[in-house]
């Protein structure tokens, strides 16, 4: 990883949870709604204890594209810390990418959110090749 992981990043965040060895696997849904394959996004939402993260877990293990997965916490809400470690996770796949989103980061004016985005789609379209980003709250 490069240089931008301070001490004030956690590197755990940046790996999916390991899975059970006694989980069934929901061939059904799996089958029906795999993660990544409809559209550009896909919710996941149920209360807690309904399997949510076993089931993505599952899904990414069925898929052939790159996956970086990102656990956040109510203090990851923070516009530049949630940068640093969206980048962080993709940089566990790609290496080299997020660079311009990074050095917006450190400028003292910050761009404001849109501007961000739009920063952020562009790096996201340079990887040239589909990426699962994985935001678990």
């Amino acid at each position: 990883m490069s240089g931008f992981l301070d001490s004030s990043t956690i590197r755990s965040k940046l790996h999916r949870p390991p899975g059970a060895a006694d989980v069934i696997e929901r061939t059904s849904l799996l089958d029906a709604y795999p993660i990544g394959e409809r559209g550009c996004a896909t919710l996941v939402a149920a209360p807690a204890g309904y399997g949510k993260s076993t089931y993505v877990c599952q899904s990414l293990d069925r898929s052939e594209k790159r996956c970086v997965w990102l656990s956040l916490d109510a203090a990851d809400s923070e516009l530049r810390r949630l940068l640093t470690y969206i980048a962080a996770a993709i940089e566990t796949q790609f290496p080299s990418a997020c660079e311009e989103l990074l050095a917006c980061r450190e400028m003292p004016g910050f761009y404001p959110p849109r501007k961000l985005a739009q920063i952020f789609a562009g790096e996201i379209e340079a990887l040239n090749e589909p990426l699962i980003l994985v935001l678990d709250e």
